[in-house]
């Protein structure tokens, strides 16, 4: 599936809707919440992080620490002349929070990997890195004090973080009003049920 998202995700930025309409019609014969769930969100943060800020993007890539060999996966890589973003997406339905443990794994073992990869690899080696965890849902409370910690303590990095309302919030403002009601129903964000 991964070397299917990174080819999507050089069609995201030309023809976003074939794309994420192909991806609905997959994931209602596979049935919403198997994998389907992260990667289709992964293909809305791609295509909005592009309409807004423009630059490229990778969806799916994988980054290894050319010293240990450690890798992770980066759900959204973005690149824009001096600034390198990576998000990480996470699809829950809203009865499942983002717990601190999540955050703490993706800040000690995720973010480390990535950015050893980032310096190592062209074209993204050089300028600014900021680190975003967006989800469908919310942060639980410890998670959310988890992030506000991290995001005043770190100087070499920034940290950004978005929950399921203020994904749809950015997608309305950039006028992606018809994609901020599907990720609503979908994931059942909010009060919207359909």
């Amino acid at each position: 599936m991964n070397s299917v998202l990174v080819n999507i995700s050089k069609q995201i930025t030309n023809d976003p809707d074939t794309v994420l309409n192909l991806f609905e019609k997959a994931a209602k014969l596979t049935g919403f919440y198997g994998n389907m769930s992260g990667d289709y969100f992964e293909l809305i943060v791609g295509h909005l992080v592009h309409s807004l800020h423009g630059g490229e993007i990778l969806i799916g890539e994988m980054a290894e620490d050319p010293i240990n060999g450690k890798k992770t996966d980066i759900d959204v890589l973005h690149k824009k002349s001096y600034l390198t973003v990576a998000y990480e997406c996470k699809a829950y339905p809203q009865t499942k929070e983002v717990e601190d443990s999540e955050v703490d794994y993706w800040f000690r073992e995720q973010i480390p990997v990535i950015r050893k990869w980032i310096k190592n690899n062209n074209p993204f080696d050089s300028g600014e890195q900021r680190f975003e965890f967006w989800t469908t849902s919310k942060f639980s409370n410890q998670a959310t004090k988890l992030l506000v910690e991290l995001k005043q303590k770190t100087k070499k990095f920034q940290i950004e973080y978005k929950d399921g309302l203020q994904v749809c919030d950015l997608l309305k403002k950039s006028q992606k009003k018809k994609l901020s009601d599907k990720l609503k129903r979908y994931y059942k964000i909010g009060k919207y049920i359909n």
